[in-house]
C-alpha cells in the first residue's frame, strides 16, 4: 500500500486573522454571546481561507488579551476549592489576594485574574457558565 498523506480539512487560524476578525466582528458595539461570536468569526475567517478553524476556548482567550474587549461571565458556585491558579476565562495565571491573621502569618482569601476580571474564593470555585463579549 502506497502511503498516501491526508489532507487536513481544517486549518489552525493564525492569531493575527482572528484578532483582525474579532474587530470586525465587535465594531458594532453589540454585547455577543460566545457562541454568537464565534460562528460570525468564523464566517470572517472563511472569507481569508475556507479551511480556517478556531474553537470556542481559544477564541476567548485571545479576545480576553484585547483592550477593547471586556469578557463578562455568568457563574455558578462549585463546592470544591480551585483546582488551579489558572483563570479558566483567558487562561492567564491568578494573583492570590492574602491576607495577614492576627497570629502574623499570611492566608489566602481568593484569586483574581488581572486580565479578564473573573475571581474565585479559596474556598469554593465559581464556575464559568456563560459568557457576554462586549466591545467598548
Amino acid at each position: 500500500m502506497p502511503d498516501e498523506k491526508k489532507e487536513l480539512k481544517f486549518k489552525h487560524a493564525p492569531t493575527n486573522s482572528v484578532k483582525k476578525a474579532l474587530h470586525i466582528c465587535m465594531i458594532q458595539g453589540e454585547p455577543y454571546s460566545q457562541e454568537e461570536l464565534h460562528r460570525l468569526v468564523l464566517k470572517e475567517l472563511h472569507k481569508q481561507n475556507p479551511k480556517y478553524a478556531i474553537t470556542l476556548s481559544r477564541l476567548r482567550h485571545i479576545a480576553a488579551l484585547i483592550m477593547e474587549i471586556k469578557i463578562k461571565t455568568k457563574c455558578k458556585m462549585g463546592k470544591k476549592p480551585p483546582k488551579t491558579n489558572k483563570c479558566p476565562v483567558c487562561n492567564v495565571k491568578m494573583d492570590e489576594t492574602k491576607n495577614k491573621t492576627l497570629e502574623g502569618s499570611e492566608t489566602n482569601l481568593s484569586y483574581i485574574c488581572h486580565v479578564c476580571g473573573y475571581w474565585t474564593d479559596k474556598t469554593r470555585r465559581r464556575i464559568p457558565k456563560e459568557y457576554l463579549l462586549v466591545y467598548q
